[in-house]
């Protein structure tokens, strides 16, 4: 029986605008030629993980049609269908992609017709009828988890990959109207516990760690507030927020583009009540939670301001740190990018007519990163399980992590299993080690040793995160670099003249030679002796090898007055002469290569 290779994409969503499939994973399945649409269905339910009793799905592809730019896409409805596209002339370049509606949509379709002409005080106003298309696994009927707030943000949506969550947060800017009865409807199907998975932090910005090993919910992240539709739209009574964050979140926006003031007059976690700052205004909002559930309701609102511009101060109290880290987060998410203090200032003046002070733009910005990049903390704990994947997909990598009390990181070690048997089979055995400053919250230094391939480019060997450079560190960090390559004939390393490493290197590795960077010493030489002629004899010296033209370099350095040809003799010669060296040293005469 012939068979045929399609990819799928699933757990994103459409952009119907654009005809473009947005988010989701990847997938691929061999299914036989001869295979109908409903086993096909009942595959692609299989692979996605989605019960097909609570979701219906829809498959579809998009075909490249000469002159005509903007077809839409191909719908597997049928075996009619299904027959087409896997006789084409090769599926393969033409992914599947899904989608799924809840079942219930049927039903609440049908329902919206009437609740659209009912009016009364238990109308809720501008939530989605629609339960959002969830790419879960087979899930109880109310196991649908709405996260805790990290960072300040309601977020994870457990049951969901990070796309479909993307697809939901536009869910606030839906216009629809339903009456409460709908709302139970849709509460069973989303019920909100008070946990997630783990590491999360609640509402209040409190970490906490939940270790649940449940292997039935999927993990991901997602912010259930949307900067589009939180800054484009007015609030009014009805709407509701995935809880008192998102809430707070879209009142500081909405305060900051209509430049107004409000104060909390009350706080708890049922009730939020914010009025103007001037009290003779008659702006204010009350929200309250929802039964069971995190969800916040605005009950009453009044929209129409009365107060005077002197409230309005420079220094706006709702351009709060981590609110503003959340407008301007989007900034980080390249790689590489450089969004100084002085830059936050500027666009908030520019985007929101307010002034803030650089304290406030660091924390922003700091809050930012934590929002895109994740805490230094959480990254810290991520070491030991990213140590075991990369033994896994690696054979033979060598990761030890040291923990001081058993409880704090103090040394990291790792040789990926694929750069050991380079080094040890095909790689000139010269080590060029050096450190370098980690930045980050924790400092630390970083250990580098790489050498050089046959065509002079750099070869990782191995990586190191330390406190500091002492000899306590470096004896640390060559045991275990010994424990990977074991003993190496003819080995040499070169690094600067700190001590440490000199006694690491004497200690571990007995027989190996050990020579100095010229470039650092051409450099002391220079700032000792403030003679240019000094250190280029001292570079021809170096690097020559001839003996002649050692010795007749030498010769002139030895005759300078100022005492430079006895510091470089009491260093040792053979440390950073080549043509003295007791091993084969090449052509690594300097730490360049190891340097950030």
């Amino acid at each position: 029986m012939a068979h045929v290779r399609i990819l799928v994409r699933h757990g994103g969503e459409w952009d119907e605008g654009r005809r473009k499939y947005e988010g989701g994973v990847l997938k691929g399945i061999v299914v036989p030629k001869e295979i109908t649409h409903k086993d096909l269905q009942s595959e692609l339910y299989d692979l996605a993980e989605v019960d097909p009793t609570k979701f219906d799905i829809k498959i579809r592809c998009i075909y490249e049609i000469k002159g005509e730019k903007e077809a839409p896409p191909f719908e597997l409805s049928n075996d009619r269908d299904l027959k087409f596209y896997i006789l084409s002339e090769n599926p393969l370049e033409v992914p599947l992609y899904l989608s799924f509606e809840p079942t219930s949509n049927r039903s609440m379709k049908v329902l919206n017709k009437d609740y659209n002409s009912v009016s009364g005080s238990n109308q809720v106003q501008n939530l989605n009828p629609h339960p959002p298309p969830i790419g879960m696994d087979r899930l109880d009927e109310n196991e649908v988890d709405i996260g805790e707030v990290e960072g300040g943000l309601c977020h994870n949506m457990i049951g969901t990959n990070s796309a479909i969550w993307e697809s939901y947060e536009s869910y606030h800017s839906i216009d629809d109207t339903f009456t409460l009865e709908s709302v139970e409807m849709y509460n069973e199907l989303f019920d909100i516990p008070e946990q997630r998975d783990a590491p999360t932090k609640d509402c209040k910005g409190k970490g906490k760690v939940d270790y649940r090993s449940s292997s039935r919910k999927l993990k991901t992240k997602g912010s259930g507030w949307s900067e589009e539709s939180s800054t484009s739209e007015e609030l009014d009574v009805g709407q509701i927020f995935f809880c008192k964050r998102d809430l707070s979140m879209r009142l500081s926006v909405l305060a900051m583009k209509k430049n107004f003031q409000f104060v909390v007059k009350k706080s708890t976690k049922e009730v939020l009540f914010v009025r103007c700052i001037d009290n003779k205004c008659g702006w204010r909002l009350r929200a309250v939670r929802l039964k069971d559930s995190n969800i916040f309701k605005i009950k009453k609102y009044v929209k129409v301001h009365s107060c005077s511009l002197e409230f309005l101060n420079r220094d706006h109290r709702q351009a709060k740190s981590w609110v503003v880290g959340e407008l301007i987060k989007s900034k980080f998410k390249g790689p590489g990018r450089i969004y100084k203090p002085r830059d936050i200032i500027e666009d908030m003046r520019q985007d929101y007519g307010i002034n803030m002070s650089y304290e406030k733009a660091w924390r922003a910005r700091e809050n930012a990163y934590e929002r895109v990049r994740g805490s230094s903390e959480e990254s810290y704990n991520l070491l030991r399980r990213y140590g075991e994947a990369l033994k896994f997909t690696n054979p033979g990598t060598i990761f030890h992590m040291e923990l001081e009390d058993n409880r704090f990181f103090k040394y990291l070690f790792m040789a990926v299993g694929a750069c050991v048997r380079g080094f040890l089979n095909c790689i000139r055995p010269v080590i060029v080690m050096d450190g370098t400053f980690l930045k980050n919250k924790y400092r630390g230094q970083l250990i580098v040793a790489v050498c050089l391939d046959g065509n002079n480019q750099i070869y990782p060997l191995a990586f190191g995160v330390v406190d500091r450079e002492t000899d306590d560190s470096i004896q640390w960090f060559l045991e275990k670099l010994k424990g990977a390559i074991g003993e190496v004939p003819n080995l040499g390393f070169v690094t600067d003249r700190k001590t440490c490493f000199a006694k690491g290197i004497s200690s571990v590795f007995p027989s190996a030679f050990h020579g100095f960077c010229i470039q650092h010493l051409s450099q002391n030489l220079h700032d000792k002796y403030k003679n240019d002629r000094v250190a280029t004899l001292f570079y021809n010296a170096s690097r020559t090898y001839r003996e002649s033209t050692f010795v007749e370099a030498w010769r002139h350095l030895l005759a300078f007055p100022n005492g430079s040809g006895k510091y470089l003799n009491d260093f040792g010669i053979a440390r950073w002469s080549r043509v003295h060296c007791p091993g084969r040293r090449y052509n690594m005469m300097t730490t360049n290569i190891a340097e950030p």
